[in-house]
């Protein structure tokens, strides 16, 4: 620990976001290779919901997802399933040994009906407002539910094969069935070979005491004494960079948070490397999730701008730990005005990226802020992410952004691992700012080569230029590549007032639209009146001239 002489005034340091009574665990040792794989069972999965240290193993699956995106990248995201036939729509069919991490649908409809390994019998066949209701076994709160969107967290292991379909219940005759809109199917599947059990029903005794209470979700086990909550005085006189932690050794932070001004930030350097694996504003330096390190933990916290804060509230918890795994926390924040594009969106190339990243590693969370100057809805832009390098189309491709964040309909949603931070309206429909969260916990997104995560900025297409940002989170096994720059304090900070101004500009281009608009059909109108007038006047002298009749 650096001392704390070195420097005047105070900075107080405490525990506020985690501690081991509020996050316990992550402390202790973490199993670099397990010495014989266990079977993977509807119970270890469980068990894996409520201990992040899972996330810092390296994952031996491959992970993607099936959605009902719009192929020809229009905005038509509904209903595009991977085979209908007459009243049955075919959501998912996939080879195992797998896992079924998550299913999402904005307006779910129709019977769901689950095949595993081959089974003529489903071994689910509920309807789907039931299914998401949270109260039919096994489909259970916290891990389903329904806000603005419906979700499932429930893990469905399969050894062979998962069939998933959507029947349509009771169609009138002569309509379209109903298969419900907009859906995904997150899955992950191992190498073959791999032991896992298929899920069964009803569940046994055992996996109802492995069934994960909401508070519990997220965190780890405890591990004794080897956590230790930090709470030391320092202070900045001004600094531009001040050291606050230098452990030597083996251990994992259980996380931290630092409430400071916007022109400070926090780098941090893992096991003597030289460019930091995190760089990101205090404001956003919220971190649930475990950081192990080898041989020591650098903390700075900078600053680039006024500097002018007397006091920082910094709150950590350090675990010491032998053996730790070799993955290293790693967290990029970025932020940029998007680009306005009109057109079929078939690429990533025009949309907001939220990390590119080369190496072997776990994606695990994602905050998003959007300043959106329009009054209409800014979200419909669909979240890709291409793994290992991949052509077109991506594992992943969305069919919306608050659906991302397991929302629908313009509003995002609420989960265990979902939420908004922040939505502000600004009094003016759709226009403000937004801040949602997805912590990838239940499905973490593996690879071994690269990962390309972008979204699109619009309401149909990439066609909105709003100032986005975003801090990713993600698990890499070092040496990792250098981390692009974090924009300079004078970019960093949005003008709130100037984004005002944006919106009320914005405003009054849509009522000036409208009053335009109905200039014009004013004008047709009376273009229209006019070119009618001489069939009217002779019509009317036609008329004048008709004889009367004789009596």
């Amino acid at each position: 620990m650096s001392a704390a002489s070195r420097f005047s005034g105070r900075i107080r340091l405490f525990s506020l976001f985690a501690s081991c009574l509020l996050l316990p665990g992550f402390c202790g040792a973490v199993a670099v290779e397990p010495s014989a794989p266990a079977a993977i069972t509807f119970e270890s999965l469980l068990q894996d919901l409520s201990d992040l240290e899972s996330l810092t193993r390296p994952a031996t699956y491959s992970a993607g997802m099936i959605s009902t995106w719009d192929r020809s990248g229009g905005n038509d995201d509904g209903e595009t399933f991977l085979h209908v036939q007459g009243n049955t729509a075919i959501l998912a069919d996939l080879l195992g040994p797998g896992v079924i991490t998550r299913i999402w649908s904005a307006s779910p409809a129709g019977r769901v009906r689950v095949y595993l390994d081959g089974s003529p019998e489903p071994l689910v066949d509920l309807p789907a407002l039931e299914l998401f209701s949270g109260q039919v076994s096994p489909f259970l709160k916290p891990l389903v539910g329904h806000e603005t969107g419906s979700y499932s967290y429930l893990p469905i292991p399969f050894a062979r094969r998962c069939r998933i379909e959507i029947a349509a219940q009771n169609p009138a005759p002569g309509s379209q069935p109903d298969f419900g809109l907009f859906w995904q199917v997150s899955f992950r599947q191992y190498p073959p070979g791999t032991a896992v059990q298929s899920l069964t029903l009803p569940l046994s005794r055992e996996a109802y005491a492995a069934w994960p209470p909401a508070d519990r979700l997220g965190r780890a086990p405890t591990r004794g004494d080897s956590c230790q909550p930090e709470e030391v005085t320092l202070s900045t006189e001004r600094q531009k960079e001040i050291e606050i932690v230098n452990y030597k050794g083996s251990g994992i932070f259980s996380g931290f948070q630092i409430s400071a001004p916007e022109d400070y930030y926090l780098k941090v350097f893992w096991d003597q490397e030289s460019s930091p694996s995190l760089e990101i504003p205090a404001s956003w330096s919220r971190v649930p999730f475990p950081m192990p390190f080898a041989r020591q933990a650098l903390i700075h916290l900078a600053c680039d701008g006024p500097c002018s804060a007397d006091t920082v509230s910094i709150g950590f918890t350090v675990c010491r730990a032998e053996r730790v795994s070799d993955y290293r926390l790693h967290g990029w924040y970025h932020q940029e005005w998007t680009r306005a594009f009109r057109g079929p969106n078939l690429s990533a190339e025009h949309n907001y990226r939220i990390l590119r990243v080369q190496g072997r590693g776990l994606y695990v969370g994602t905050w998003l802020m959007v300043w959106n100057k329009y009054f209409i809805w800014w979200g419909e832009g669909d979240e890709m992410i291409f793994v290992d390098d991949e052509s077109w189309p991506p594992a992943f491709h969305g069919t919306g952004t608050e659906d991302y964040f397991d929302g629908a309909w313009s509003e995002f949603g609420r989960s265990p691992f979902t939420g908004a931070l922040v939505k502000d309206s600004l009094g003016k429909s759709h226009a403000g700012k937004t801040m949602a969260f997805r912590w990838h916990l239940a499905d973490p997104i593996p690879f071994t080569r690269s990962l390309d995560f972008s979204i699109e900025h619009g309401q149909a297409a990439n066609d909105l230029d709003n100032p986005y940002a975003s801090l990713a989170f993600w698990y890499q096994a070092e040496p990792h590549g250098e981390l692009p720059p974090l924009p300079a304090y004078a970019e960093r900070v949005w003008d709130e007032k100037r984004l005002q101004q944006l919106v009320d500009q914005e405003w009054r281009k849509a009522i000036l639209f409208k009053l335009g608009r109905g200039f014009r059909l004013a004008g047709l109108g009376l273009l229209a009146l006019l070119a009618l007038f001489p069939v009217i006047l002779f019509g009317w002298k036609m008329l004048r001239r008709r004889p009367q009749r004789q009596n």
